[in-house]
């Protein structure tokens, strides 16, 4: 029976592959339509038609027609029958005849079926019919094969892509019944690429774990994750050997597809990472080493350092303790210029070691920087004041010039500024035979940090100059810019090497500007950060002394045009004009010419003049006479700017002036000024003597001092200040060179720093306090930086007499040299604590009297009437307390009232007062106490004694 259209249809779509069924069906409709040619056509664009199959195969050569052949069927949606084939649609000649076209369309294709027959015959309405019910079939044959084909494509990118990866991928389904490697997993397998059985691969991944360094883990590993369905490996590291040796990146993660579960293994050849890493790995391990032996070898140095610094300094300071005493002794002229040399070469050759040292613990980074409020000018004025004696010795203008921007005061390290101006002012001097030496500072221009102020300071001279192609090696360690530099004037070559080191440490930079034969210019900055509390007195002072001075012209006479710049900005800092000249001739006629314009009677319109003393032609001293001489000029107070020397000071009395010393100092200019102002008639007088800065201290109160300081800027500070008040200094850099140096020697007094290395000054005091083969029971003065209340009272309980706080003051300096002279101990045998004072004695030292008649001379608020008679009341208060405070046996209360009532009586010129509570005190605090009430009884008649003599002489 034969079978119908529908049933051929259907045998043919189950007669084969799927993907294969669109031939086969259009071969059915070849047979039952007795057609030519049937075929599958696809538009791929307004021209172009492609066959996706036919019946037979092979009708066009190339697979390939003209879109015409759709006859309009694709434009109407409608089936086309009984067309005429033409030309225009590209088929072959021989398919000339009856053309069907059954079209379909969608969103995504455009295409239909074409049968052909060469006979012409039409197609009957039956076979029509029958077309049209199967064009629905052949629209899903060919939807099915464009997926097919593009599934196909797919899969081949895919295989070429996961085929060239660099990276080994080893699939294997859960079934057990497919495993798939990539080329990379096959090379490392020892596989081919491609699809394997399971148990093949099973094996040459067994074969590769054996070669695993730690087999036990990786095998431990592996089966954790094969056993758990959903478990995973990221980045598993494994070391395997060789040849040659690997070590893998091991993931492995499972797949969910529904038709391929399974597991997916990624191999990563990881070897040359893991070689850097091991590499990196010894390289930081031996860098750790290093560091490790590096600090140690820090530490070993600075234990070195440590004990060489004692072990340098000890003789050294022997050395010049032994040649103090020796200055000491009677001399001729002859052996005392040896001892001198001796001293001065020992003194060079401990500051080179300084430097060393120095230099060393910078090296090593053990030099930490303190960030305490400090004034800035003070310590600029410090800086100048070390090297303004060999300045003086040169005839060299030294000076300093701050920018009125910069702050008064800022955080920092005050020392190690101090330092840095210091050794760039030293060798400014060193090296510079006549001219100036100037320092300046100023804000930077650049903007600095949020929160911070960048400073800039230059230190310009003109001296010799430096060679421009020798300037790189200024801040090398040990290096000078030639030898015969070396040679000529001397030095270890480490002070700029220091000063850069320290520059960068306060977050700064150093550099140099020179020109051989016109000086040179060393500019460093700082980051720091203002002190709004510090260094407001002066500045104070200058706002109520503001109106007063307001709108007066000063005439600044000087021919130097750097200090006619220094004093005219700090004379219009004080609210004075200033009116330049640089001569004394150009002074003088400006005088006389503005004394001719003045109606008779008038005042001249100048307040002040300040003259220096060392000019060409006219000097200082002759302009002061000829203004004196000029009785137009007479009256015009004037000062005269000179170095230091009694002489000069004498001159200047005789033209009834004021000398002030260079470099002249901002907070000294400004009191001279007033001074000079607030008296109404200059008049001749014996030359004032600056009761702070007395030379001639060390003669009336004769002391022989040991000063106990591990800075070196530090030392260099306080024994300037020692030797200015006529005193010299022996040095000790801890508390044990101090026991050591008190052993070999009896001092008077002892200034002890508080925080020393080795010792410090706490435990040395203590030390010299108690039983010791120490000559002498010498006083010691707490020299440190911490002012509070509780760090007196902690220097005190240790044994210390008297507290001097860091920075110096002069006047603090002086009070305690006074009290340490007028309480230098006589070692009394007790019964003689309460024997009389010499008769001879006098009760006033007319010589300290007449200080305090000068420093009441300057202050009009305080008239020495006024002094005398607060000191009176208050003493014999004093007095009172101590008989109050014995009946109540508070003997320590008792103490402190002596050591007060000793000191102020001191002061006043009262001497047997002095030494009567001095007694007073040693008795309170050292016994014997059955004596005490005669001691204030005895002390009681000698203040009315001292009253009567203190009132008769005001």
């Amino acid at each position: 029976m034969a079978t119908s259209t529908p049933e051929a249809l259907l045998a043919a779509l189950g007669a084969g592959e799927p993907d294969a069924a669109l031939p086969r069906v259009l071969a059915v409709l070849h047979e039952r339509f007795q057609a030519d040619a049937v075929l599958a056509l696809r538009r791929i664009d307004p021209v172009t038609a492609v066959a996706l199959a036919s019946a037979p195969a092979g009708v066009l050569p190339d697979g390939m027609t003209h879109a015409a052949i759709f006859a309009g069927a694709l434009e109407s949606a409608r089936p086309v029958f009984n067309a005429v084939v033409t030309s225009e649609m590209g088929l072959p000649r021989t398919l000339r005849g009856s053309l069907a076209i059954l079209p379909w369309s969608s969103t995504e294709d455009a295409g239909g079926l074409a049968l052909v027959r060469r006979e012409m015959a039409p197609f009957s309405e039956a076979e029509q019919r029958a077309l049209v019910s199967v064009l629905p079939l052949f629209h899903l044959l060919v939807r099915h094969m464009q997926k097919t084909e593009l599934a196909a494509a797919a899969s081949a990118r895919f295989d070429a892509v996961f085929q060239t990866l660099p990276h080994g991928l080893l699939f294997v389904d859960d079934r057990g019944s497919e495993a798939w490697v990539n080329e990379a997993a096959a090379a490392l397998l020892g596989l081919s690429g491609g699809s394997h059985e399971p148990a093949r691969v099973a094996r040459a991944m067994a074969s590769l774990w054996s070669r695993a360094e730690d087999r036990a883990g990786l095998r431990r590993t592996a089966l954790a994750v094969m056993n758990q369905r959903d478990a995973e490996l990221r980045d598993a590291r494994w070391s395997f050997q060789g040849p040659p040796r690997r070590v893998l990146s091991i993931s492995s993660t499972a797949t969910c597809e529904r038709e391929h579960r399974g597991r997916l293994w990624l191999f990563i050849d990881v070897t040359a990472q893991h070689l850097a890493s091991e590499e990196l790995e010894a390289k930081n391990a031996a860098l750790e080493a290093a560091r490790r032996e590096a600090d140690l070898a820090n530490a070993a140095k600075s234990r070195f350092l440590a004990t060489m610094s004692h072990e340098i300094r000890t003789p050294m300071n022997a050395v010049l303790g032994m040649t103090g005493l020796l200055l000491d002794t009677p001399l001729d002229e002859d052996q005392r210029d040896v001892v001198e040399t001796i001293r001065q070469s020992g003194e060079a050759l401990l500051t080179i070691i300084n430097d060393i040292l120095d230099f060393s613990k910078i090296e090593a980074g053990l030099m930490d920087l303190e960030e305490q409020p400090f004034a800035l000018r003070p310590c600029v004025e410090e800086a100048l004041d070390l090297v303004a004696v060999a300045a003086r010795k040169k005839g060299l203008e030294l000076g300093a010039y701050i920018d009125p921007a910069a702050p008064p005061g800022i955080f920092g390290d005050v020392t190690r500024l101090r330092q840095i101006l210091v050794n760039l002012l030293g060798n400014a001097v060193k090296f510079t035979a006549a001219g100036e030496v100037l320092v300046e500072i100023a804000p930077a221009s650049e903007p600095a940090p949020p929160g911070k102020l960048v400073l800039v300071f230059s230190v310009r001279d003109t001296g010799i100059g430096i060679p421009k192609d020798r300037l790189g090696r200024l801040f090398q360690s040990f290096s000078q810019v030639d030898a015969s530099i070396s040679r000529r004037y001397g030095g270890t070559g480490l002070g700029l090497a220091i000063c850069k080191r320290l520059v960068e440490l306060m977050h700064g930079e150093i550099r140099v500007e020179s020109e051989e034969g016109v000086g040179t210019t060393f500019h460093f900055t700082i980051e720091t950060t203002p002190a709004h509390d510090v260094g407001q007195d002066l500045s104070n002072a200058l706002a109520v002394a503001g109106q007063e001075l307001s709108g007066k012209h000063v005439l600044i006479v000087d021919d130097s045009a750097t200090n006619r710049r220094i004093l005219a900005e700090q004379t219009r800092a004080f609210g004075l004009m200033p009116m330049l000249a640089a001569s004394g001739d150009e002074a003088l006629d400006l005088l006389r010419r503005r004394a001719e314009a003045l109606p008779p009677h008038e005042p001249l319109p100048v307040a002040l003049a300040l003259l220096d003393v060392s000019m060409p032609g006219m000097d200082g001293f002759e302009l002061g006479a000829a203004i004196r001489r000029d009785p137009r000029l007479a009256e015009l107070p004037f000062l005269l700017l000179t170095s230091s020397d009694l002489a000069t000071h004498r001159e200047a009395a005789r033209l009834g002036a004021t000398c002030l010393s260079k470099p002249i100092k901002q907070s000294s200019l400004f009191d001279a000024i007033t001074r000079a102002l607030s008296q109404s008639v200059v008049r001749p007088s014996r030359a004032p003597r600056n009761p702070a800065m007395d030379p001639s201290l060390g003669e009336r109160h004769p002391l022989r001092i040991l000063l106990a300081e591990d800075n070196v800027v530090n030392q260099k500070v306080a024994t300037l200040l020692l030797q200015r008040l006529g005193y010299r200094v022996d040095i000790a850099a801890n508390g044990l060179e101090v026991l050591e140096a008190v052993t070999r020697k009896e001092y008077d007094v002892v200034f002890m720093d508080v925080q020393m290395p080795e010792m410090d000054g706490l435990e040395a005091t203590r030390r010299l306090r108690a039983p010791g083969p120490f000559r002498g029971r010498p006083r010691v003065v707490a020299m440190t930086a911490n002012a509070m209340h509780e760090d007196q009272k902690e220097c005190l309980a240790a044994g210390m007499d008297d507290f001097v706080s860091k920075p110096i003051r002069i006047e603090e300096l002086v009070a305690a040299l006074t009290r340490s002279a007028l309480e230098r101990p006589k070692a009394p045998a007790p019964s003689q604590l309460s024997a009389p004072p010499d008769l001879d004695e006098p009760v006033v030292d007319e010589e300290a009297f007449e200080r305090i008649r000068l420093v009441a001379s300057l202050d009009e608020d305080s008239p020495l009437a006024t002094l005398v008679a607060d000191f009176v009341r208050d003493s014999r208060r004093n007095l009172e307390d101590m008989g109050a405070a014995l009946v109540e046996r508070d003997f320590q209360r008792l103490e402190r009232l002596a050591h007060n009532l000793k000191g102020s009586a001191g002061m006043m010129g009262a001497t047997r007062l002095s030494r009567r509570s001095a007694d007073i005190e040693r008795a309170a605090r050292e016994g014997p106490r059955e004596g005490l009430a005669g001691l204030i009884a005895a002390a009681l008649d000698e203040h009315t004694r001292a009253a009567e003599s203190l009132v008769s002489m005001c």
